[in-house]
């Protein structure tokens, strides 16, 4: 964030503290998911607790699994996929921000939302390039970029499941250490999922911080007389 907030500017400042706005609420979700799960627990010992008769306890546990498995698996991983979709969403709002402010700059009559092809942040950085030469796609973040938005893609398109040929996003996912390894059948398909991670979350949005100070500095030379 430091070499973020060393290149100043209003815009800067308005997408350093989006980005600190993530950070605090990313703290706040882990925190609840935490206590989600522990008050989880807490209900289950005492219940159990309660229980004398051996057989009764069985089925109990048995008759448990599925929420077991919703607040210790399901919610969890809802929340954080959901986190990584909002991360990017932002992502690509602050970039296109950029390019808005760069054709008012220059006054260029081409509008950055007439740019179509890989998508809302390609179209953005494709038009800053034209206007001010400085290639997004050259950052040290870029790499780091891509990732997560392949990563948001198979959440939001395939609701976070990878077919189990699917060698690259499978081989993406264990990279970035998010993908849950147990293999499940959904209606006949052989597939893993997503299972986004606090940490893997943080690692995003450190590239974003890298991203916008790369961006920011670039164009503010860029668009200097």
């Amino acid at each position: 964030m430091g070499k973020l907030m060393a290149v100043g500017g209003l815009d800067a400042i308005s997408t350093i503290t989006k980005l600190l706005e993530l950070r605090q609420y990313l703290d706040v979700l882990k925190k609840q998911i935490d206590v989600m799960a522990e008050d989880y627990y807490r209900k289950m010992e005492e219940e159990v607790k309660a229980i004398d008769n051996p057989e009764e306890k069985n089925e109990y546990y048995e008759n448990s699994m599925e929420e077991y498995w919703r607040y210790t698996e399901r919610f969890p991983r809802i929340f954080m996929n959901g986190f990584l979709i909002i991360a990017y969403s932002l992502l690509e709002t602050q970039t296109h921000s950029v390019a808005k402010r760069m054709q008012r700059k220059f006054g260029e009559v081409f509008d950055v939302d007439e740019i179509r092809g890989g998508g809302d942040l390609e179209a953005a950085i494709l038009y800053i390039k034209k206007l001010t030469r400085v290639d997004a796609k050259q950052f040290s973040s870029w790499d780091d970029i891509k990732d997560a938005q392949r990563l948001r893609n198979i959440i939001v398109h395939s609701n976070g499941q990878i077919a189990s040929d699917s060698t690259k996003d499978i081989e993406l996912a264990e990279k970035c250490g998010v993908l849950d390894k147990t293999m499940i059948d959904v209606m006949g398909r052989s597939i893993f999922m997503v299972l986004n991670t606090y940490d893997y979350n943080l690692t995003l949005l450190d590239a974003q911080d890298a991203f916008f100070a790369d961006l920011y500095g670039q164009t503010k030379l860029a668009s200097q007389p």
